[in-house]
């Protein structure tokens, strides 16, 4: 053993040895031939291609013309202007304040930066206070930074960018309006006023082609409402993907309230997805009240209504949701398609006239081929209600047939649900199919319909479909008296059979159960101040020790702890391993000096 510490030893100390020798440095990049700017004459003398910086703040009144494919640094200065600084960028440009009047309602494409961008533009730290004025139906596009990306192979890139200004405009966004090449969104920021006759968006209002949008707010909290009522939809990131498209958003946040009262949809983050689109959302939170008076087009927490695919994961809903003229959902207002939602929490009040979802208002119709509504570890704590027909606490409405249903698992429903027709804590109304499944999930809220012709059900309400196939309605649980009936199909209610107790529900034995049940960590719940589980991983882990249902579990002690040699081998490497840290740190601090 003494034999085996001393190669050890040797070792180590080479290791230190090693360690202390001075480190590499590596040379700062070169900044090339750029070419300093201080004034407006300099400015407009540019070469298209050449590289460039300012030295100061400048003012200009006339717009760059032609393509500018070198690189601009503004070293954080500030321009003054009063039309847009670029007609087209090809090029980089970052670290730039603008500030002034752009104001323009005769033009087609209005921005305070840059008019046009094409792929393999780079954007970067550029902050807009510049209010740009257009017309609200003639100014095609308007931003506070690009007005129009065209059509091209390559990507466009913005990051780190931010509008302050009033935007106006037919399609209007606070930092791009209209997308038609592939572009990515990073840590930008719109806090401006976005008004217009058409399309709104806080951040990016059209995607064309394929986006990636992240990290990007719209909105403070408190602030005033940042996206206006319009003719088409309003979104508080995107207000409009075009069909066949496809993109993520990763993320992304919005503290505006959202009005649409005459035209499409309302969303927090986008508001209306077109035909076979395939759009993601990602952690995406909306804190904005969503109010759409649309009799034809719905509302939603973080998506409006999807005309394609929409993805969900780990998204929450923390306001309003009102589709007071048709359907509404605290995370969709609703899906032609397929779609998929993980994760999502809905923790406020959801209104409708027609169908209301804690999650989605309706899903699917019958020009699906193939594939399913899939909720999987989502919950609603909120209130939901409508006016006329379906409410529930997950989906209002979903289509089905032998080729795809609604699939719920680890699903949950704690807000009271009242509706003008048929009511479920979990579905409201499905047809056609008897492969939907509702599995490991449970409703603690109170399940009321105001049709006296009618009973509100646990589970769902179905008429045009057979039985439940064997073991697809199965491991789920409910409070005595929570509703009229446990379900309602082929023709007949089912009466309730309640399996626990408010005191299981507070205690942690359900989220254990449900854990046990799913296979997996779903459930998690703070004992003594959660009243119930919840699918949220910031609350605790949920142990069953003793016979008690506890937050916490003794930990475990080691079998063998370090004694004897060992115990001073791995003493001695800690000492050595500071050692080295200590001489690598004095390195880079004569490296800095």
């Amino acid at each position: 053993m003494k034999k085996n510490m001393a190669v050890l030893l040797s070792f180590l100390m080479i290791v230190v040895i090693c360690s202390s020798a001075a480190p590499a440095v590596f040379a700062r990049e070169d900044a090339g031939e750029a070419v300093a700017v201080n004034d407006a004459a300099a400015f407009a003398a540019m070469d298209q291609t050449g590289n460039y910086y300012l030295t100061a703040d400048i003012t200009l009144s006339a717009t760059y013309n032609g393509t500018f494919a070198g690189t601009l640094d503004g070293k954080g200065h500030t321009v003054t202007v009063s039309a847009p600084v670029f007609e087209n960028v090809k090029g980089t440009v970052k670290d730039l304040v603008i500030k002034g009047k752009v104001e323009d309602t005769s033009a087609e494409l209005l921005a305070a930066l840059a008019v046009n961008a094409v792929p393999g533009a780079v954007f970067e730290k550029i902050v807009n206070n510049a209010s740009v004025i257009g017309d609200a139906n003639n100014t095609k596009r308007a931003a506070g930074i690009i007005a129009l990306i065209t059509k091209g192979d390559g990507t466009v890139t913005v990051s780190g960018c931010k509008n302050t200004g009033k935007i106006v405009g037919y399609v209007a966004g606070g930092v791009i309006a209209r997308a038609e090449a592939k572009t990515e969104v990073r840590n930008c920021e719109n806090t401006g006023v976005i008004e217009g006759g058409d399309t709104l968006g806080g951040v990016f209002a059209w995607p064309v082609e394929e986006f990636l949008i992240e990290n990007c707010t719209n909105g403070t909290k408190g602030g005033a409402a940042t996206v206006a009522d319009t003719g088409d939809s309003s979104g508080g990131i995107t207000a409009y993907v075009s069909g066949s498209n496809t993109g993520t958003f990763k993320n992304c946040v919005n503290y505006s309230d959202i009005k649409n009262t005459s035209g499409r949809c309302a969303a927090g983050i986008a508001a209306r997805l077109g035909s076979n689109s395939s759009v993601t959302f990602v952690n995406c939170r909306n804190y904005g009240k969503i109010e759409n008076a649309s009799e034809k087009w719905a509302a939603g927490g973080i998506a409006g209504e999807s005309e394609g695919i929409v993805n969900c994961s780990g998204c929450r809903n923390y306001a309003s949701v009102n589709g007071k003229g048709y359907k509404a959902g605290g995370i969709c207002g609703g899906f032609s398609q397929i779609g998929s939602f993980e994760n999502c929490i809905n923790y406020a009040d959801v209104h409708a006239l027609k169908q209301a979802g804690g999650i989605v208002g309706f899903c699917g119709s019958n020009k699906i081929e193939s594939g399913d509504y899939i909720f999987t570890a989502c919950g609603n704590e909120g209130n939901i209600s409508t006016d006329k027909d379906t409410a529930a606490g997950i989906a209002a409405y979903a289509y089905g047939n032998d080729k795809h249903a609604a699939k719920i698992n680890a699903c949950y429903s704690t807000g009271n649900v009242t509706a003008g027709c048929e009511a479920g804590g979990i579905l409201g109304y499905f047809n056609g199919t008897s492969a939907t499944e509702i599995k490991n999930c449970f409703v603690t809220g109170t399940v009321k319909t105001t049709d006296s012709s009618m009973k509100s059900c646990v589970f769902f309400w179905c008429k045009y479909a057979d039985p439940m196939a064997p073991g697809n309605i199965s491991g789920n649980f409910y409070l005595p008296g929570c509703a009229d009936a446990e379900k309602y199909e082929g023709g007949a209610y089912s009466e309730l059979s309640a399996n626990i107790t408010a005191d299981d529900v507070k205690s942690g034995k359900l989220a254990y159960m449900l854990n046990a049940a799913v296979g997996s960590e779903v459930f998690y719940q703070n004992i003594g101040s959660d009243e119930f589980p919840v699918a949220d991983s910031s609350h605790k882990s949920v142990k069953l020790v003793d016979g008690k249902y506890i937050n916490e579990a003794a930990p475990d002690k080691p079998d063998n702890p370090p004694t004897g040699d060992t115990a001073a081998a791995v003493a001695v490497c800690a000492v050595l391993m500071l050692g080295t840290a200590a001489v690598v740190a004095v390195g880079k601090k004569r490296i800095a000096d």
